[in-house]
């Protein structure tokens, strides 16, 4: 649901602080892969960002061309840049799952939740859901917004909606993690982010949150 561990800047959600840069990703960078700046005046959303890497890293085309498995694969490696592109390339293939009117719209959508216009950026995932109640990454960002606005058992539903129809979405365990957190379930957290670290492993954010649910069950 969430990434970005700069810490730069911060919201309280209930009894904890967590940077708000962490709250906007899985719930991973609410932008879409490749839009920097965000442009929400247009009514369809502006113009469509060209593909480019989720992370600004430009990508070989052996990525480009690799199967989900690869790409899972890459994750767990030593290396930084692969694991980067990597990742990039699986945000691509979550975007494009359901072809580029789709992606347009979940696009829009992220933008307007990237400017805190919450519930314009829901109105925009539901009705994109209404059209593609299977799209995965749709889900993802209903999950990201309903947590923003504080509706935690509805991103918890919408988190697990997620993983049903991608149970490999590291930012959906890592969302389904802060959703139990919020909600006081520490075991069912820590268990989520675990989850979320054997697909991403060097993820320093997801093990401080299981630090933290650990402390919390001992």
């Amino acid at each position: 649901m969430f990434a970005d561990d700069d810490g730069r800047h911060a919201r309280v959600l209930g009894p904890r602080r967590f940077p708000l840069s962490a709250l906007q990703s899985r719930f991973e960078d609410t932008r879409a892969p490749g839009q920097k700046q965000p442009n929400v005046d247009a009514a369809d959303g502006g113009p469509r960002p060209r593909r480019s890497t989720y992370t600004g890293i430009t990508m070989a085309d052996d990525l480009t061309r690799a199967d989900i498995p690869t790409l899972l694969a890459t994750l767990r490696l030593d290396d930084p840049t692969a694991r980067d592109r990597a990742t990039a390339e699986l945000w691509e293939r979550w975007f494009d799952e359901k072809g580029p009117d789709a992606r347009r719209r979940l696009e829009y959508g992220t933008t307007l939740l990237s400017v805190e216009r919450f519930a314009e950026a829901l109105a925009v995932f539901e009705h994109l859901l209404g059209s593609h109640p299977d799209f995965a990454e749709a889900h993802n960002k209903r999950a990201t917004v309903l947590f923003l606005m504080r509706r935690y058992e509805d991103a918890r539903a919408e988190c697990l909606e997620t993983l049903r129809l991608n149970d490999t979405h590291f930012g959906a365990w890592q969302g389904l993690g802060l959703c139990e957190m919020e909600l006081g379930h520490f075991l069912a957290a820590a268990r989520a982010f675990e989850r979320a670290l054997a697909i991403q492993p060097h993820t320093p954010r997801n093990r401080e949150f299981l630090d933290r649910c650990r402390q919390q069950i001992n």
